[in-house]
């Protein structure tokens, strides 16, 4: 298959055992029927995690790789 420009995201958010809490972002992409990923970031997370905060931190996470145009929902499709 052609590359259709969709993209995935995968993200995990954990605590470690030194109380330090992470968010890790992968994104995932099919391209000519081969499924590509890599991690673009791995987040310290220092606020409270809300959905706000979280949301803000994938928001710009995807602008510094200029992949925000490709966000979107299943409600939206």
């Amino acid at each position: 298959q052609a590359h259709n420009d969709s993209i995935h995201l995968a993200v995990d958010g954990w605590t470690a055992p030194i109380v330090a809490s992470y968010l890790g972002i992968v994104v995932i992409w099919p391209e000519k029927g081969v499924l590509y990923r890599t991690v673009l970031e791995f987040s310290c997370l220092k606020e409270r995690h809300s959905g706000k905060y979280l949301a803000k931190i994938i928001y710009n996470c995807l602008q510094r790789y200029g992949l925000s145009k490709f966000v979107c929902d299943i409600a939206s499709v």
